[in-house]
């Protein structure tokens, strides 16, 4: 069995490494690797289509709600055993707890 690398790369390869938004703000994550890139939400869910354009280097969350909090990752497979991620940070400011 052959196990999966991946590395995350350098803050160069996503913009912005973080932000932060207010509730209903629009933000974009821009993803600088080379195609096919995807995006997961906090290193494991995927992200599904109806929030982000398939292989778009660019996320795009409308109306930011708290549960939007976390980490943000494009993902470039470069083999069958080998990815590069690369990781942004949306914190979400005036929410409630």
């Amino acid at each position: 069995m052959q196990l999966q690398s991946f590395a995350y790369t350098e803050s160069s390869k996503i913009k912005p490494i973080q932000q932060k938004a207010k509730i209903n703000d629009t933000v974009q994550i821009l993803c600088l690797f080379a195609y096919p890139i995807s995006w997961k939400f906090n290193g494991s869910k995927p992200l599904p289509n109806s929030i982000y354009t398939p292989w778009s280097p660019t996320l795009v969350i409308n109306q930011v709600v708290p549960s939007n909090e976390g980490y943000y990752e494009c993902e470039h497979r470069i083999s069958k055993t080998k990815k590069e991620v690369a990781r942004s940070l949306l914190l979400v400011i005036g929410k409630t707890h």
